[in-house]
């Protein structure tokens, strides 16, 4: 009943988010994105709102960040058919 009365699953949600954001931690940021989606849920909206929506930013920022560093290897570098011709 408190949890709904002072609205812990949605700061719960922005605390993981913020976390996830400045340390760069996938869990934190995954824990976020759910609470987030419970707390819009159970009326917890306020911040639950921007819980999930920082931790999608950190989620996507990751997502980004392994892009581009894979983005430097050669089509057939996965491939281990590299020295065949």
């Amino acid at each position: 009943m408190q949890a709904f009365m002072y609205q812990r699953l949605g700061w719960l949600s922005l605390l993981c988010a913020a976390l996830a954001f400045v340390l760069g931690w996938r869990a934190l940021a995954w824990t976020g994105w759910l609470a987030g989606l419970a707390g819009l849920v159970w009326y917890s909206f306020e911040p639950a709102a921007v819980g999930a929506l920082l931790a999608l930013l950190a989620l996507a920022r990751e997502q980004r960040g392994q892009a581009e560093s894979q983005a430097d290897e050669q089509p057939g570098d996965g491939l281990g058919v590299g020295r065949l011709g």
